[in-house]
């Protein structure tokens, strides 16, 4: 499909908390993702299913008001999503080790100077 997936972390998780520097801030992550891809392509934010309803009021529709990002069901199956998307980005996170064994690369958010 047209779509970078983005599946969200559940917070708190140690990969951005302490191990990742420049993306730990994920509605961040997604806005500069939005900003990011090609025309005519979208961005797939799925929540982590452990983290419904502990974000806090109003973040998803934040995430939702980004250009380009349509939101989908935390009980969506990835692999599913993973094998129509164009690429899989994350921060970290089983998604990008899925995406790798399904043979779609994942590309990885990383700050370069």
């Amino acid at each position: 499909g047209d779509y970078v997936y983005f599946p969200l972390h559940f917070e708190p998780e140690a990969t951005l908390n302490g191990r990742e520097p420049y993306f730990s801030n994920q509605l961040y992550a997604v806005e500069m993702l939005s900003k990011s891809v090609p025309t005519g392509v979208n961005v797939l934010v799925k929540e982590h299913w452990a983290a419904v309803g502990t974000r806090p009021d109003n973040w998803m529709d934040k995430i939702s008001e980004f250009p380009r990002v349509a939101i989908v069901s935390p009980l969506e199956d990835s692999i599913d999503i993973i094998n129509r998307c164009m690429a899989t980005a994350t921060i970290s996170g089983t998604a990008g080790l899925e995406a790798a064994v399904l043979g779609k690369p994942p590309k990885s958010i990383t700050y370069t100077k």
